[in-house]
């Protein structure tokens, strides 16, 4: 229900900007196949305030498992999620007298993920190895500065590439969790990887900090 609201308020978005000059819908292709983070559907609108300055909003709803959540073998919550960003813009013409056509700005974003995961443990006083499932319920609130050019392909459609460095507020909590950080110990693989790390992280849980790095493509249709 929650997804279908947020849908319905983006839609209901396009709707009323869509009549506003100089505005673009934007998709982010690379967002369907974000298995690090969660897959989603997910697009946005671009209008300009002024001549220099534009605001951005997206939203992006996830609409599979990622191919981490695959190897779970029990569900203990639902699979879902979705991501919100709206971000200010600051567009360049010119750089040193070389046309530039890009932009500077600021985001903030909030992510919802929930998912299943699994790990492999130990006691500290046993080497017997144990599995455990459990669901994962994690919140992400952060925001980045970002630096971004357009590549116009045609009158309508044009290539927005861009990147940023910001930090990141991070929620987890756990569902039936039998792993204990205090008296366990998460049997790791021998070549360190994404998905390891991120099921160490979810097992462990709490709240924290961290940095944030953000980079993509998004293909834009000016109406």
């Amino acid at each position: 229900m929650k997804c279908l609201f947020l849908l319905l308020l983006s839609f209901s978005g396009l709707t009323v900007f869509s009549q506003t000059p100089q505005t673009a819908i934007k998709f982010s292709p690379l967002c369907l196949l974000d298995d690090i983070s969660f897959p989603t559907i997910q697009s946005g609108i671009e209008f300009r305030l002024s001549q220099k300055i534009s605001w951005y909003n997206e939203i992006g709803i996830k609409y599979r498992n990622s191919y981490i959540e695959n190897y779970v073998d029990t569900s203990f919550i639902k699979s879902e999620g979705f991501k919100l960003k709206t971000e200010l813009r600051y567009h360049i013409d010119k750089l040193f007298g070389v046309e530039v056509d890009g932009y500077t700005g600021l985001n903030f974003f909030f992510t919802q993920d929930h998912h299943n995961t699994q790990i492999d443990y130990c006691h500290s006083y046993d080497t017997t190895i144990m599995t455990d499932d459990f669901g994962v319920k994690k919140n992400v609130l952060g925001c980045n500065l970002i630096i971004g050019k357009e590549m116009v392909l045609s009158k309508k459609l044009n290539i927005d590439l861009y990147a940023g460095l910001g930090i990141r507020y991070v929620c987890i909590a756990t569902i039936n969790e039998q792993y204990n950080k205090a008296t366990d110990f998460i049997i790791r693989p021998i070549d360190v990887n994404i998905p390891s790390i991120r099921n160490q992280t979810d097992a462990n849980a709490g709240n924290f900090i961290a940095p944030n790095l953000t980079l993509g493509i998004r293909i834009c249709f000016k109406l």
